[in-house]
């Protein structure tokens, strides 16, 4: 991986000298970068040589919830069945993942009573 300032030193070596800061947060807003700020090399690489779609396509996605804190500790795209499309898991989470995959497995600690339902005849009609 790299730093934005890395970045910008190597683009120096090749001969682009008059690259600003602004210049580089805006590419790495594009390719994309890590929670530690750094952009990989390989996503660099593939943005650089494929077409956006299919750099998109080679991102490590993770299909349904988390099983376990082990399995929290995904950093990438996580699809699940009711979803339109993919969610980008936070910048934090692979500090804070497993205690909130491990709270998100339990069933929570109190539950709803439905009194009234706008429209609804109510549940003498059905019974």
């Amino acid at each position: 991986s790299v730093t934005p300032a890395e970045f910008k030193k190597v683009w120096w070596a090749l001969g682009v000298r008059d690259m600003t800061d602004a210049e580089v947060k805006a590419v790495f807003g594009k390719v994309g970068f890590d929670n530690h700020g750094q952009m990989p090399y390989e996503v660099f690489v593939k943005w650089l040589i494929l077409k956006q779609s299919r750099v998109l396509g080679k991102e490590e996605v993770k299909k349904g919830p988390f099983a376990d804190a082990d399995d929290a500790q995904f950093f990438g795209k996580i699809t699940t069945p009711r979803s339109v499309g993919a969610t980008q898991t936070p910048s934090d989470w692979l500090e804070k993942g497993g205690a909130i995959a491990v709270r998100s497995m339990q069933a929570p600690r109190i539950s709803l009573e439905l009194n009234h339902a706008h429209g609804f005849p109510g549940a003498k009609v059905l019974g």
